[in-house]
């Protein structure tokens, strides 16, 4: 018997026709797809490629060079590659030619120097007379020498006061006060009654006048006496000394000894001046130099002054010594205790000293540094210079050693 043949059903053959055309379109995808992302591929690959080989012959480029770049405004920011500066965001430049490796150089670009606005000067040799200033504050002062008191001859009542308030001002010769005093009635009595007896005893009123003139009381006064024959009960007490009324001692009704204080008076025709210089000064000050000084109570005014005396004693706490002027002031313009300001300037002959600018000078510690300018350098360039400066002169210091006259 032979086998039966067996046939496909109708409906499987259209199922073959779906399965192959998915696998047709499945195929004709991946070829696209490979197509397309191995074109991108390729294509980003080469880039990548090129950038990465541009970039090193960049990098090659500049190290070949060996360029640096630096800032505008900080010049010790260096780096091999340009960017931003750290300290102050500007963009980096590159550095000039013709730099220096050594430390104590600082170097800086154009731009930086006008911005910073760094001057220098050509060190000179000064010749002739120079001067230092000395600068003190003082203050016035009454002039001890001028004072003195008035005292009462004989002792006595105060009656009545002619000066009656400190800081009034008295006059020689002017009345201050009367005095009642018994002693002097008893003296006028005695003087009348030797009158009446001068044909037996001659010698006897001449005795009582000498009396009454050591208690200072005058021709005049006496001479009333003897004409009236009248006893006078009070006394006036004349000003001996001119002056200010520094200090009342009494008032009216104080019974008072013979010698004893009525007021104290302080003559201001001639005042001192009192400054306090540092000790570092000292060396440059001596009797008779001449000091200008400013008043704060008298603008626009300049007086002038010498010095008298130095003291001995330097003040511990303020480690300064007290210089002491005199000036006239009959005008009583300058009052005690007002401020003063005060110069001294100190002339001296200088032959061939280099100088340096104050301005230029820096201290480290005990070390004195100045920056001088290296003319070889193509960029501006300064040294670090360590140098030993004398005394002030001027608005200079004299140079010791460090630096020759002509260098900037």
């Amino acid at each position: 018997m032979g086998k039966k043949r067996e046939v496909a059903p109708k409906g499987d053959k259209t199922w073959l026709k779906i399965v192959i055309a998915s696998v047709s379109m499945l195929g004709i995808g991946l070829l696209l797809g490979y197509l397309i992302f191995s074109n991108g591929n390729a294509s980003s690959h080469n880039v990548e490629h090129k950038g990465h080989q541009h970039s090193t012959e960049d990098n090659i480029d500049k190290n070949s060079e060996g360029e640096i770049w630096t800032c505008s405004m900080h010049p010790q920011i260096r780096q091999n590659e340009p960017g931003i500066c750290p300290i102050c965001e500007m963009d980096l430049i590159p550095l000039e030619a013709n730099t220096s490796n050594d430390p104590l150089v600082l170097q800086m670009t154009e731009e930086a120097v006008k911005l910073s606005d760094i001057r220098t000067s050509v060190i000179g040799v000064e010749s002739g007379s120079t001067g230092k200033v000395i600068r003190m504050t003082g203050k016035v002062q009454s002039d001890e020498r001028n004072a003195s008191s008035q005292v009462a001859h004989v002792k006595g009542r105060i009656e009545k006061l002619y000066v009656n308030f400190t800081g009034e001002v008295v006059n020689a010769g002017q009345k201050l006060a009367d005095i009642y005093a018994p002693d002097l009635i008893a003296a006028q009595q005695e003087l009348l009654e030797a009158l009446k007896v001068q044909d037996y005893n001659p010698d006897l009123p001449e005795t009582v006048r000498r009396k009454l003139k050591y208690w200072k009381i005058d021709e005049a006064t006496i001479k009333r006496i003897e004409q009236t024959e009248r006893i006078q009960e009070t006394f006036p007490l004349y000003a001996t000394e001119s002056g200010i009324v520094a200090k009342r001692r009494v008032a009216v009704g104080d019974y008072i000894n013979q010698g004893e204080s009525l007021f104290d008076l302080m003559d201001l025709s001639k005042v001192w001046v009192i400054f306090e210089a540092y000790e570092e000064d000292l060396a440059e000050i001596s009797i008779g130099n001449r000091i200008e000084f400013t008043a704060s109570t008298i603008p626009n005014r300049t007086f002038k002054s010498n010095v008298t005396f130095i003291d001995p004693m330097v003040n511990p706490n303020t480690r300064t010594i007290a210089i002491r002027t005199e000036i006239s002031n009959k005008n009583g313009r300058l009052k005690p205790g007002t401020l003063v300001y005060g110069e001294l300037n100190k002339v001296k002959m200088m032959k061939g000293q280099p100088t340096v600018p104050k301005t230029a000078v820096m201290w480290t510690g005990k070390t004195s540094v100045v920056y001088v300018k290296l003319d070889s350098m193509e960029i501006p360039s300064f040294q670090y210079r360590e140098v030993e400066i004398g005394e002030e002169i001027g608005n200079g210091y004299r140079i010791i050693s460090g630096l020759e006259k002509g260098e900037e």
